[in-house]
C-alpha cells in the first residue's frame, strides 16, 4: 500500500514538473499581438502602449498591468485581453468617439461626449465634426472642463445628429448664452438651454417634415418653443 502511494505521488510529481516545463517552454512564447476595434489609434501605437515584447511567455503576462497601461490613454474607454494559444495575445479596444472640435491656441482638439481630448490636429481638412465656438475652455490634463453650457450643447447635438446625419458644421454660444447650430448655411436657434428634450423633439419633427416635402430652410428659431419660427430658403 505504501509503495502504491509512493508510486502515485511520484507519478503526480513527474506530471506536474512536465506540465510546468511545457507551460514555460518556448512553445508559449509570444510571437503575435492582434488588435481589433481601433480607429483613432493605430495597431502599432496600441501594441507599444502595452509594453509587450516577443518572447514573453503568454502565461506570465500580467493582463491587469497591460490593461491599466492601455486605459491611461484618453482615446480608450475599455479593453479586453485574450490569450490565443499557443503564442498570440488579442487586444479588443473600445475607443471614445470624438463629437466636437474645439480650437485652443493653434490646435484643434477633438473632444468626446465626456470631455476627453481624443486627438489633436493642426488642421481640420479631414475632420467632419462640428466646431464649438463662443466659450472659454479650460483643459485639465487629457480632458476639458465640462461646463453646463458645453454639456447642454452636446445634449442638443446627440439628440438631433441622428436626424441630420452629421450635417452640423458649427455650434455657437453667443454673448447672451443662446445656443445656435449651423447646418451649412442654415441656422437653428435653440436659445437658452431650457426644455432641451422638448426642443430636440420639436426640431426633429420640423426637420423630418421639411425633408419629406423636399424643402430647405434658412433658419429655425426655437427660442420660444411654443411658437417656432421657420424661414424657408
Amino acid at each position: 500500500m505504501q509503495r502504491k502511494e509512493y508510486f502515485g505521488l511520484s507519478l503526480s510529481l513527474v506530471i506536474i514538473i512536465a506540465l510546468l516545463t511545457f507551460i514555460n517552454s518556448n512553445y508559449f512564447a509570444l510571437t503575435k499581438v492582434t488588435v481589433k476595434g481601433n480607429g483613432l489609434l493605430t495597431n502599432e501605437e496600441i501594441i507599444n502602449f502595452t509594453g509587450l515584447n516577443n518572447g514573453q511567455n503568454i502565461f506570465q503576462i500580467d493582463f491587469d498591468k497591460v490593461s491599466n497601461r492601455l486605459m491611461r490613454q484618453p482615446q480608450i474607454k475599455g479593453v479586453v485581453l485574450e490569450r490565443r494559444f499557443p503564442s498570440t495575445v488579442r487586444i479588443i479596444v473600445d475607443e471614445r468617439t470624438p463629437l466636437v472640435v474645439i480650437q485652443q491656441g493653434g490646435d484643434c482638439l477633438l473632444v468626446s461626449k465626456e470631455g476627453w481630448i481624443v486627438d489633436k490636429r493642426k488642421e481640420l481638412t479631414d475632420v467632419s465634426l462640428p466646431l464649438l465656438k463662443g466659450l472659454d475652455v479650460k483643459i485639465l490634463g487629457n480632458k476639458i472642463k465640462m461646463t453646463s453650457y458645453i454639456k447642454d450643447s452636446l445634449r442638443y447635438l446627440t439628440g438631433i445628429d441622428e436626424v441630420v446625419n452629421r450635417g452640423i458644421t458649427q455650434i455657437q454660444i453667443d454673448n447672451q448664452r443662446n445656443i445656435i447650430f449651423y447646418l451649412g448655411s442654415s441656422k437653428v436657434e435653440f436659445g437658452q438651454p431650457l426644455n432641451i428634450n422638448y426642443k430636440v423633439k420639436l426640431f426633429k419633427r420640423i426637420y423630418s417634415k421639411l425633408k419629406k416635402e423636399e424643402k430647405n430652410f434658412d433658419y429655425v428659431n426655437l427660442k420660444y418653443y411654443n411658437n417656432p419660427v421657420i424661414k424657408l430658403e
